[in-house]
């Protein structure tokens, strides 16, 4: 009888032990994972001119005016960025986000209409969807994916990613053919730049801002530009147009050559 009782003693210590094995191991990884939140405490702010004898332009745009929604302070980065990419498939699934219209057509163009409520009510289902337990609380890559999934099954469509990363490197290579496969991408971020450009002619002056917080974007196009200097060298640029998730300058471009630390990219394909 004692031995019997004191091998039930062992299994019960053995199953607690590993209880506690994997919780530890849950919170190790929780603790581990990259978060992304919205809120940009400071910009480093700075100026680039660039003067040439010639440019040529390589680009594509999902649409003339993108989805640029923002509700900085009260959802966090990913879940917004999230819903940028859930509007622009809503002009082909409208059920995705309910009782709203994503935009109309102009001439040959699509013009992706300002948000809602009922954007912004996407955007909270989205955050819990995603795992947040408050909706400015940081979101992690694997709670992206998740998130997009779970959100997406509830209207009846599935939701593919896309790998936008080589060998741990950001693939603009692999980004530009996504794009013009006209499929957006998510970024995410631990150090970023936003640039506006002024463009007179034969220079163009960069007004660019850098933050070291973690952020996530929403991507809808690329722009290549490769100058050609006044003393015969030659500079190429290459650029993202994003959604930037911030209630200031909605949409711009981030440089991918500098000033940026992309931890995760993928394509996101609805249907």
């Amino acid at each position: 009888m004692k031995k019997t009782i004191a091998i039930v003693l062992l299994l019960v210590t053995f199953v607690l032990l590993g209880l506690v094995g994997a919780n530890a191991q849950t919170d190790e990884t929780k603790e581990a994972a990259q978060y992304y939140s919205v809120y940009i405490s400071d910009f480093e702010t700075k100026q680039e001119t660039i003067q040439y004898r010639s440019k040529q332009k390589s680009n594509h745009m999902l649409a003339s005016i993108h989805p640029t929604y923002s509700f900085e302070g009260e959802i966090s980065c990913v879940p917004i960025a999230g819903t940028c990419i859930l509007g622009y498939y809503d002009r082909f699934y409208d059920n995705l986000i309910p009782n709203f219209i994503a935009g109309r057509l102009l001439g040959e163009s699509y013009i992706y209409k300002a948000q809602d409520s009922n954007v912004k009510n996407a955007a909270i289902q989205l955050a819990y969807a995603m795992g947040a337990d408050a909706l400015d609380d940081g979101v992690a890559v694997d709670g992206f994916k998740s998130g997009m999934k779970s959100y997406c099954q509830n209207k009846n469509l599935s939701v593919s990613l896309e790998q936008g990363m080589s060998w741990g490197q950001f693939d603009f290579d692999k980004a530009k053919i996504y794009l013009e496969q006209n499929k957006p991408l998510i970024i995410f971020t631990s150090r970023f730049n936003l640039v506006f450009t002024t463009e007179t002619d034969n220079e163009d002056i960069l007004n660019i801002r850098v933050s070291a917080e973690n952020h996530a974007m929403a991507v809808f196009g690329y722009s290549e530009i490769t100058y050609t200097m006044n003393n015969g060298t030659v500079q190429t640029c290459r650029y993202l147009r994003v959604a930037t998730g911030l209630t200031d300058n909605r949409y711009g471009y981030v440089d991918v050559d500098s000033n940026i630390t992309i931890d995760d990219a993928y394509a996101v394909v609805i249907d």
